[in-house]
């Protein structure tokens, strides 16, 4: 081989590599965002914290003797219980509630099955 076709030939193989590289960073990308809306699906479990500052705030306007401070303490109840209800809802909660009804219907079904014991 002469030299000629030794630099087309890493010329090629440099191409190629570029090319390569250009895939892996695209493909890197495309798993970046797809994770992004994997991590917002999967949450985290147990409550979220904002709606429940908002009742917890209410709540103390409201007890408070100060009269004035009654319809501030309303509202921000009222705002902190829309934001709990309207919060999306994850896969740690679907799998947290299935969990809990499922542990509901064991207890429902063991008392059941006492009732009948008993008759």
């Amino acid at each position: 081989m002469e030299p000629k076709d030794y630099q087309r030939m890493v010329a090629s193989y440099a191409r190629e590599l570029g090319l390569s590289a250009k895939e892996t960073t695209e493909l890197m990308s495309e798993v970046a965002v797809e994770a992004r809306c994997i991590k917002r699906l999967v949450g985290k479990p147990g409550p979220r914290d904002g709606g429940s500052r908002l009742v917890k705030l209410g709540i103390t306007l409201i007890a408070s003797p100060d009269p004035f401070t009654d319809p501030l303490g309303y509202v921000l109840l009222a705002l902190g219980l829309i934001y709990e209800r309207r919060r999306r809802l994850n896969i740690a909660d679907v799998c947290n509630r299935f969990r809990d009804v499922t542990e509901e219907l064991q207890r429902m079904k063991q008392e059941i099955s006492q009732l009948k014991f008993e008759r």
